[in-house]
């Protein structure tokens, strides 16, 4: 199955990361940093996805446990933010494991079979098929619209 996707023509590049033993990919463009998970500060009335804040470097950052958002169920480790551009601001995400940077070969992509049925509310714009694994590539903007 062919994917018209954002990688279809360019060679780019993802982070390939691990939430609830999935492993994820977001455009490295995207990604402003990763950090090891730092002491978050607790907001009041704040959605259950949103864990808190955090300042590192004097720069405010919302942080957003993906293992709630994605599975709908706490996240059983804390151990790296990945801190993501959306348009004026910035947020952390919470992953369990950081794989690393790798090229996405077009070739190896899929669009998720589910994602015919309701394009608009699919979280996952593409399946990036490697050896051992499939990667679910998330569409942030999306995301973030949802929290």
């Amino acid at each position: 199955m062919e994917s018209a996707s954002m990688y279809s023509d360019e060679v780019n590049r993802i982070l390939e990361f691990v939430v609830g033993g999935v492993y994820f990919g977001i455009d490295i463009e995207r990604v402003n940093e990763i950090m090891p998970f730092q002491t978050v500060t607790n907001m009041p009335v704040a959605p259950k996805c949103i864990r808190g804040l955090v300042m590192p470097r004097d720069k405010l950052l919302t942080v957003v446990d993906l293992n709630e958002v994605l599975f709908r169920n706490g996240i059983s480790g804390d151990n790296f933010l990945i801190i993501v551009s959306s348009n004026s601001s910035n947020m952390a995400f919470i992953v369990e494991k950081v794989i690393g940077i790798i090229p996405v070969d077009s070739d190896k992509l899929s669009k998720p079979p589910f994602s015919d049925s309701n394009p608009e509310k699919s979280l996952v714009t593409d399946i990036l098929k490697q050896e051992d694994r499939l990667i679910s590539i998330l569409d942030f903007n999306k995301l973030i619209s949802r929290i």
